[in-house]
């Protein structure tokens, strides 16, 4: 184990090595050009760092940290949404905690407070039980972390039940539907660039996130595959693609001749700042299509459809990129069609009469 100190940018940072693993903390505190003030900063800066250190050996040796575990709960999940990005939920939790609980500390965290917690998100009426327990989810998952790094000696919500959400129906598109929005123009640059990126997700099931990370050489026009590093999950997926799919890179290949390698395929969609919905939604509405059109509606038209058309589960779930075979499971609503090819499977039972 190693705590040292490390300048970026007149910037100082603790460079940290535990069991095979580094990562870099910020210390707050910066370099100037004033030589004998820099030399106080390096002094306290020194402090940080054998401070950090003797916190981490007590980690190390089971004992919680004691620095961190007088802070407040509020602060723990403020600093914690702080390396988030706005839209995580964690944002939302620290609203919350300070309205029930703004002062409390991290020691005095127990099951009874993280279920009257959840109960306090229950009882307002505007979250759905999905918001509750998502929001419930990445307090968990925040609270594990504590234990690992020491700051708790036991994690708060263990025998605590998660929020019951109601089972969800997922809406997919039929493939009559898919030629309607085939057929439907979208007006401007970006939009023709969402129409393309939408229509080439029905028939992969990537993530708007992979779409528009998604490079000319990730495809293999030979082997009619994708290779493509989830943005989600970091994992390495390798997609064979219909050959519907392959025409269609060939004519947007065809588009663009003087491509390369680090080209995006769908470029406008890669670099914009501007919200796509509303082009999807009234692309939708346009075309008469009953379903609000999302990026994930094209993901879960592609599963559902994979399934419906024989795929077992576990190569949808290798397809998709999942890495439970639960979270590919949520797809696996029968169609009305395929309702109907079970029950004529049914032998006749004579109840009418000759």
């Amino acid at each position: 184990m190693s705590v040292k100190l490390w300048i970026n940018r007149n910037k100082i940072y603790l460079s940290i090595y535990i069991g095979g693993k580094r990562w870099r903390e910020s210390t707050g505190l910066t370099i100037t050009t004033d030589k004998a003030q820099n030399k106080v900063v390096m002094d306290m800066a020194e402090v940080l760092r054998s401070k950090r250190e003797v916190s981490l050996i007590a980690v190390s040796n089971g004992l919680s940290d004691p620095a961190l575990t007088k802070i407040t709960v509020l602060e723990y999940v403020k600093n914690a949404a702080a390396e988030k990005n706005k839209k995580h939920p964690l944002h939302k939790v620290v609203i919350w905690i300070e309205k029930i609980s703004p002062t409390l500390k991290m020691d005095a965290l127990t099951p009874t407070w993280f279920e009257n917690f959840q109960q306090t998100l229950q009882r307002e009426t505007e979250l759905s039980p999905y918001t509750c327990e998502n929001y419930a989810c990445s307090l968990r998952t925040l609270f594990k972390k504590a234990v690992r790094d020491g700051v708790l000696v036991k994690d708060p919500t263990v025998g605590v039940k998660h929020i019951h959400c109601p089972e969800s129906i997922k809406e997919f598109l039929m493939p009559e539907d898919i030629r309607k929005l085939a057929a439907e123009p979208i007006g401007g640059i970006l939009g023709a660039d969402v129409k393309k990126a939408f229509l080439f997700a029905c028939c992969t099931g990537l993530r708007i996130s992979d779409l528009k990370s998604l490079k000319w050489g990730g495809v293999s026009f030979e082997k009619k595959t994708l290779t493509k590093i989830q943005q989600k999950t970091k994992r390495a997926v390798y997609l064979p693609i219909k050959d519907e799919a392959i025409a269609f890179l060939h004519l947007l290949a065809e588009e663009n001749p003087n491509r390369t390698d680090e080209d995006f395929i769908f470029p406008h969609v890669a670099t914009t700042g501007t919200n796509m919905n509303q082009y999807l939604i009234e692309w939708g509405k346009r075309a008469g299509v009953r379903q609000k059109i999302g990026w994930h509606l094209a993901r879960h038209t592609h599963a559902t459809l994979l399934l419906e058309s024989g795929a077992d589960l576990y190569t949808v779930q290798k397809l998709l990129g999942h890495t439970k075979i639960s979270t590919t499971a949520q797809y696996t609503q029968v169609t009305d069609r395929k309702k109907k090819e079970a029950i004529d499977l049914l032998p006749d039972y004579g109840i009418v009469g000759d």
